[in-house]
């Protein structure tokens, strides 16, 4: 497989994650404004609910996050890097 091709591979692991990730965060935000009757605030990512229902949403939108940005990261600089 060529450079080019794996990028290809790694662009449409990153849409896919993305979906995903978009899905979860909605899930997550759902859950938090039914539960706080707010929108949070930025630091979400690093500080714990103390809900546990909100929490494992949290935690599952970190979970999707962190690939997501991986993928589209390697992809990126595979595209970058092909000639």
């Amino acid at each position: 497989m060529t450079q080019f091709g794996l990028a290809q591979v790694f662009v449409v692991a990153a849409v896919v994650l993305i979906v995903v990730h978009r899905w979860v965060s909605n899930r997550w935000l759902a859950e938090f404004e039914r539960r706080y009757r707010k929108l949070p605030g930025s630091d979400w990512w690093r500080e714990r609910d103390p809900d546990p229902t909100v929490e494992r949403w949290r935690r599952l939108r970190l979970v999707a996050l962190v690939p997501t940005v991986g993928a589209f990261a390697t992809a990126v600089t595979l595209l970058i890097t092909a000639r």
